[in-house]
């Protein structure tokens, strides 16, 4: 499968999507869906990585497909470091801060998995660390 997911840590608070070649909206929605399950399955808020080193590839309608992610998670995702960002990528991303201010906040780039890792650590210092999942049950 061209997106691969897993948990970067054992205690369960940073997911790693993993963009492999060529990929699909079909395939980064299935994955989002996943990523939200696995989100929900624990009671803190997570910090998502995008690795895009391995699949720099952004099919179009990019913007529109990122706004449905973003309302969508955004009650359970933290921060989202994309990882191995391209200059379309990176013009996207700036865009998508421009017209979503407060979300936009929360997407960053980083050049490895490394500094992601150090971002996340970082903003958790500055933002109360790791902060609990709103109860979202009816």
């Amino acid at each position: 499968m061209p997106v691969r997911l897993d948990w970067q840590d054992a205690a369960h608070t940073i997911l790693c999507f993993e963009y492999l070649g060529r990929w699909t909206w079909q395939e980064f929605k299935h994955s989002a869906r996943e990523g939200q399950e696995m989100a929900l399955s624990v009671p803190q808020r997570i910090a998502v990585i995008a690795d895009l080193t391995n699949g720099p590839f952004v099919p179009d309608g990019a913007f529109g497909q990122v706004d449905a992610l973003t309302r969508d998670a955004s009650a359970h995702w933290q921060l989202v470091v994309i990882v191995g960002s391209t200059p379309t990528i990176t013009a996207l991303l700036r865009a998508f801060k421009r017209v979503y201010r407060e979300a936009g906040q929360t997407y960053l780039v980083a050049d490895t998995i490394e500094d992601a890792l150090n971002l996340i650590e970082e903003h958790r210092r500055q933002n109360t660390a790791i902060t609990p999942a709103p109860d979202t049950t009816p």
